[in-house]
């Protein structure tokens, strides 16, 4: 006749504290570009546009044409392409811009 094993034991765990590998992480977020364009009036927001690369973000600028950056902005035409970085948990997150000048 075949004896009933004895439970297995857990492993001791403190009160109130998850073991390592069940905590959560903190989130990895990939670096994006802002692209604002002026509002068509005083009280709309100003549209913005994210992209993961520079170079998308570049490309967005150049599609939209030269004129149209010369019928919004002074002249020279001015655009500034915002990459904002988050470094770590204890750090605040930083903006790098890119200037574009006509």
């Amino acid at each position: 006749m075949a004896r009933n094993k004895s439970p297995r034991k857990r492993k001791p765990v403190k009160s109130g504290r998850l073991p390592v590998t069940s905590r959560a992480t903190a989130p990895v977020y990939p670096k994006r570009f802002m692209i604002s364009l002026p509002p068509e009036n005083d009280d709309d927001r100003p549209p913005e546009f994210f992209y993961d690369t520079l170079k998308e973000a570049i490309r967005h600028c150049v599609r939209l044409g030269p004129q149209f950056f010369l019928d919004t902005q002074y002249y020279p035409p001015l655009v500034t392409i915002i990459r904002v970085l988050n470094n770590a948990k204890t750090k605040p997150m930083t903006l790098d811009t890119t200037t574009l000048r006509g």
